[in-house]
């Protein structure tokens, strides 16, 4: 939970952060800022994800060959 917390907090402050850059003229450093955002957000759900799958409950699931 608290790593879900974590990346929202980041990317609010990426996302404002980006507004605020662009509006002062500074537009690639605005686009990095998104990107990171972006990045962040792919990053913490493939975590949450993987972390859902557990090896108990990939028997069956998975081809083993």
């Amino acid at each position: 939970m608290n790593m879900i917390m974590l990346a929202h907090l980041v990317a609010i402050v990426c996302h404002y952060g980006s507004e605020l850059l662009v509006k002062n003229g500074r537009k690639v450093a605005g686009g990095w800022f998104m990107l990171f955002k972006i990045f962040t957000y792919i990053l913490v759900h493939f975590l949450l994800q993987t972390g859902i799958i557990f090896d108990d409950c990939r028997e069956g699931i998975i081809d083993e060959s």
